[in-house]
């Protein structure tokens, strides 16, 4: 429910006309990078100051409710395998690959599961198999997440339903 003059921040047109003119989406943008570790900077010909990059596209919606749109440069691209040091951040619901040494055959087996709860201190979870077995405190190195990037890894369904709300609630 969007009209081509619904636009009140960011950019439609590469950065040219850079806006940012709804105090309310501006907090809400702002509670949101903050929430992620992006800073405000200035971006675009009218040197306007933004959370986010600046050809990302907020809009009113007929509904007046906020509507972002065009994410793709929220974050940089970037590999799993070039990104080990953000491997603490596993939603519960994730699907993981455990590592378990078997003992009577010497054998190192690796299960795949899903989280099913993550403790406070990020060190341990629990761990549900598909055959409906619990693997209790299952320390955090034996755990691999199988997900595909940071940006999958923050912003998923689940993951931000459940940050979500608060942040909607404001606005």
């Amino acid at each position: 429910p969007l009209k081509h003059d619904s636009l009140v921040y960011g950019s439609a047109d590469a950065g040219k006309t850079v806006l940012n003119s709804n105090p309310d989406l501006s907090a809400a943008m702002a509670e949101a990078a903050q929430r992620l570790n992006l800073c405000k900077h200035v971006v675009g010909e009218n040197r306007e100051e933004l959370w986010s990059a600046a050809d990302i596209e907020g809009h009113v919606g007929l509904d007046g409710r906020f509507y972002v749109l065009d994410l793709q440069r929220s974050f940089p691209p970037e590999a799993p395998h070039d990104t080990p040091h953000l491997d603490d951040i596993i939603a519960d619901g994730s699907t993981v690959t455990v590592s378990r040494f078997d003992a009577v055959t010497g054998k190192r087996e690796f299960l795949s599961g899903f989280i099913n709860r993550g403790y406070p201190d990020g060190q341990k979870y629990d761990i549900l198999f598909p055959n409906g077995h619990i693997a209790r405190r299952v320390p955090a190195e034996l755990v691999k997440d199988n997900r595909a990037s940071v940006f999958w890894r923050l912003l998923r369904p689940e993951f931000v339903k459940e940050r979500a709300t608060q942040l909607l609630a404001k606005y």
